[in-house]
This record gives structure tokens, C-alpha cells and sequence, in this order.
């Protein structure tokens, strides 16, 4: 059973190798069948939810193949949400979030629990939802309504089938209220005892095994909400439900065909390569790559990792330098770059040094389309203008890092801003995924990193909600090109039409 591994099935490689969708991108041949592959660097984030001792860390160490959580018997043994990267396949990079119970009464340190909990919530493309004992309480249901507020897909994992099979009225019931919500019939025991392959494995099915039955779990709330519920419907049809797995398949891999089902409900956030249509195979591309004071030791930041690796994809030729090394690699091209990619700190240089007809943009304004936020971007790049003195920014940078002068969100973006503009400007900063100011209304704009450390839903989420206030949001990469005096050139790349203007193309 293939678990959290990626891999090619044997006698597919060559085939891989040159298959793509219509964008050119690679797919997996998986038994003889098309399977896309998301681009590189695209993280699902799938979270795993449902009141205490259902099963949840459990579920986590088999999705990941390692004993990543504390399984107990106890209830609450979960705290903070546990985050762990894998691979599955057919879906592909994922990050897994072990969460604590919603049901967690443990006085203010409970609460805390939960509230965590709730919090990673608008940052997932999924969720998995469990209970057991055919038992869905108001604790249940309250969570499941506050996933759909979030526009969350979900499926129910109604887990230790081993000791309660899940009923047909049960099931039922269930896809009354969430009529868009698949329902699966689930043990998390039977899944391990499928493939006991490995130390990891066997000790947490041992783990599994010990555990108490569902309904000798104690300080459960148990208001039901779903009970007694009818076998047959108004006209007298049977409301049964087909049980078992289809196809033979294995209860993991029904489990993981639900998940693929789930994300194809993502809607917008559903990633889109940032090069698809603008580099063809063959294509020369020039990544301009400078090594600086801020630049992380020993490696390059993942922007500049996506697209080359982009590149590669689509069978074209990435050429990486630095600002300095650019024109001596122009002078050995024999052909002219197809599109040059440059850090958006180094704008005014690069484009210094192009002839003035040569495609150019940045690893930001690349990582805006890629990440669907691209046209809001846009829209509020037209607000950069009108700034005033005294205006103030907020300032969103999706990663944690230590501060340096040479720092682009800190320093040489407010810098290039203020002498642009010739505005007194003021700067307020969000790290990570802290939340927003309550009072956005105090801000005249906001301005995002690129957010490649963030998962494309945790930022479309976040861009939203300021859209939503009124709150105009341009990235760092539109800002900069901006500022550089050559934001038309660097987002025309794109055959976008740029707000304000009659063309796609307009004078700076």
C-alpha cells in the first residue's frame, strides 16, 4: 500500500518524462491514468478536527507514516496543533494539522486549546472531520457549520468502525445537513493492520489496539443531535447507504480518493503555475538571482527554487546569475532571452541593463499569478499615486526572519516609497499569519510579501478579508516595480490590461 511515498510505477518513467497537461506541466502516469501533478512548492493544508479521542493522532501518524503525534488513550493529549509535511500520492506535498479536541473543557487552558484549534481553520484547503460511535453532538455540528463559514471543504471520518460500524441512518442524516459533505465509514486500526511495514507502524497500532472502546470513552459531551433517525423516507424508500469500499480498494485508499474529491472543491485557490502560456520548450529564461547581506546563506529562496524549477518543467533553459554577471550571460546567449525574472529589489538595475523591448518581472509579481491574487494586486497598484502624508501601510510579510537593514519589506520598500511619492509615510508590520489590526479602516493600503512561505488559501484568505474592509492591497514585487518607474513593462508580460489605461501596455 502506497501511504505518504511519491513515486513513478515502474515502466512509466519514459513516458513522464515528456507528458504534460495543456500548460505543458508534468503529469504521473498511475496505472495507465493522467495523474496533474501540482507545481512545485504547493502545499495542501489538510487539518484534522473532531472532539477529544476520536482518533485524530492516530490519523496523523498513519497520513505521514511515522509517529509524529502522542496517541493516548487519554483524552486532550493533543494541545498545540501538530504540523508535519508529507507526500501523498495523487495529491502531492501536503501539510497535516493534528489539532486538539473541540470539546476540551480543561478551564482557561482548554479554552486556549480551542481557540487554537479555530484558528487554523482559514488557513486550510481542507479538513477532515472525526467521530465515531455513529454520534455527532452539538460540539460536532458547531464546528462543522464554522468550517462552512470559512468555506472549508470537509469530509466526515466516522472512524473506529472496528468497534461501531457506521449505520445507514447515521450516514443519512448526516448528508441532510451537509448535503455536499461525503460521509466515510472509517478505522484508523484496520488501515494499520493493512500494512504493518513498519517499527513506526506496529508501535502505534500496538498504541491503537489499547485504547478504550467508543463507548467507555469518558467526559465526552453527549447531546446528540442526530438520533433515531428513520430507516425510510416520506414515499418509503430505504435511506440505506452503500457500505464497504468500491473496487477492492483498501480503506486508506478510499480515504485518499475522498481527500482528492475534497480539494477539487478548493474554487479559486486552486494553485496555477505562474509560468503556464508565457515560457514554450526551448525558451531561453534568465533568473536574476542576487546574492546579497539578506540573501539566506548557503541557498536561494524558494521564488527563485519555483521557477527554475518551472522552467524545467516546460522543457525550457533557466539561466541563474547575478545583477552584476547579467550582461556578460546576454553577450554569450546565442538567442534573447524569452523572459527575464529578476529579484524585484534589483528592478531599476536589471532594467538598466535590458534593451528596452525584452520581457522582464519579478519572482514576486510570478508568485501573485501563481498564487490567484494577481488582478486584486493590480487594482491596488493603481492607489499607489494617491498616497498623502501621513498615510499609513500595513505592511504583511508571510515569513518570520530576522531584521536587517538590508531588509526589502523593513527598509528598501518604505524607502523607495516615501522617495517615489515624496509622502511622509507611516508603517505598521504583520509577521506570519498574525492576525490583522481590528481597525483596518486606519490604513490607506495594504502591501503583502510574496507569501511564498504560505499556503495559497492562507493567503487568498487574508487578502480577502482586507478586500472585503475596503482596504486596497498591492505585493512587494507591483510596489517595487512601481517605485522603479516600470511597473507597466513588468506586469504586461502577462497580457493583462492594466487598470487605468487602453492598452496592455502604456508609458511609464
Amino acid at each position: 500500500m502506497v501511504r505518504s511515498l511519491f513515486c513513478l510505477e515502474p515502466g512509466f518513467e519514459r513516458t513522464f518524462a515528456k507528458a504534460g497537461d495543456a500548460n505543458g506541466f508534468p503529469v504521473c502516469i498511475s496505472a495507465g491514468n493522467v495523474v496533474p501533478l501540482p507545481p512545485m512548492g504547493q502545499e495542501t493544508y489538510i487539518g484534522l478536527f473532531g472532539r477529544r479521542n476520536q482518533g485524530k493522532s492516530s490519523l496523523m501518524n498513519l497520513l505521514t507514516g511515522q509517529q509524529v503525534s502522542i496517541v493516548s488513550e487519554k483524552p486532550g493529549t493533543t494541545t498545540d496543533p501538530v504540523k508535519k509535511s508529507c507526500e501523498i500520492f495523487g495529491i502531492g506535498k501536503c501539510v497535516l494539522v493534528d489539532t486538539a479536541g473541540f470539546d476540551d473543557e480543561a478551564g482557561d487552558v482548554g479554552r486556549k486549546r480551542v481557540e487554537k484549534t479555530r484558528e487554523m481553520v482559514p488557513r486550510l484547503d481542507a479538513a477532515l472531520l472525526l467521530v465515531s460511535g455513529n454520534t455527532f453532538t452539538e460540539e460536532d455540528k458547531a464546528f462543522a457549520d464554522y468550517l462552512q463559514q470559512n468555506r472549508v471543504p470537509f469530509l466526515v471520518l466516522h472512524n473506529k468502525s472496528d468497534e461501531v460500524a457506521l449505520t445507514p441512518s447515521f450516514r443519512q442524516g448526516l448528508q441532510r445537513l451537509y448535503p455536499a459533505c461525503k460521509v466515510l465509514d472509517f478505522s484508523v486500526l484496520e488501515a494499520f493492520e493493512e500494512s504493518p511495514d513498519s517499527a513506526v507502524v506496529s508501535e502505534s497500532l500496538a498504541e491503537e489496539t489499547r485504547r478504550h472502546p467508543v463507548s467507555s470513552v469518558k467526559g465526552m459531551p453527549k447531546v446528540e443531535i442526530l438520533s433515531e433517525l428513520p430507516s425510510e423516507d416520506t414515499n418509503g424508500h430505504s435511506l440505506a447507504a452503500t457500505e464497504g469500499t468500491p473496487n477492492g480498494k483498501t480503506v486508506y485508499e478510499e480515504l485518499v480518493d475522498a481527500l482528492q474529491g475534497l480539494l477539487e472543491q478548493r474554487g479559486n485557490h486552486e494553485p496555477k503555475p505562474a509560468l503556464a502560456g508565457l515560457v514554450q520548450e526551448g525558451d531561453v529564461v534568465v533568473l536574476v538571482c542576487p546574492v546579497d547581506a539578506e540573501a539566506p546563506k548557503g541557498r536561494l529562496i524558494l521564488p527563485q527554487v519555483l521557477m527554475a524549477r518551472q522552467c524545467l518543467d516546460l522543457h525550457a533553459m533557466p539561466f541563474l546569475c547575478q545583477v552584476e554577471e547579467l550582461p556578460a550571460l546576454l553577450d554569450k546567449l546565442a538567442v534573447p532571452p524569452a523572459l527575464v525574472i529578476t529579484d524585484s529589489q534589483a528592478f531599476h538595475q536589471v532594467a538598466g541593463i535590458l534593451p528596452a523591448s525584452m520581457p522582464l518581472t519579478s519572482f514576486s509579481i510570478c508568485l501573485a499569478r501563481q498564487k490567484g491574487n494577481f488582478e486584486t494586486y493590480l487594482q491596488g497598484a493603481t492607489q499607489l499615486a494617491s498616497l498623502q502624508d501621513g498615510d499609513r501601510i500595513l505592511m504583511l510579510e508571510s515569513c518570520t526572519h530576522q531584521v536587517n537593514c538590508h531588509d526589502i519589506g523593513r527598509f528598501k520598500l518604505p524607502a523607495a516609497l516615501r522617495k517615489r511619492t515624496g509622502k511622509t509615510l507611516d508603517f505598521l508590520y504583520i509577521s506570519g499569519l498574525d492576525p490583522l489590526p481590528s481597525r483596518l479602516e486606519c490604513f490607506r493600503m495594504a502591501i503583502q510579501c510574496g507569501g511564498c512561505m504560505v499556503g495559497d488559501r492562507q493567503l487568498s484568505v487574508r487578502v480577502e478579508k482586507l478586500a472585503q474592509a475596503g482596504l486596497p492591497v498591492c505585493n512587494y514585487g507591483m510596489t517595487l516595480a512601481w517605485c522603479a518607474g516600470i511597473f507597466e513593462r513588468a506586469v504586461s508580460v502577462f497580457n493583462t490590461r492594466i487598470p487605468g489605461t487602453t492598452s496592455l501596455r502604456s508609458a511609464s
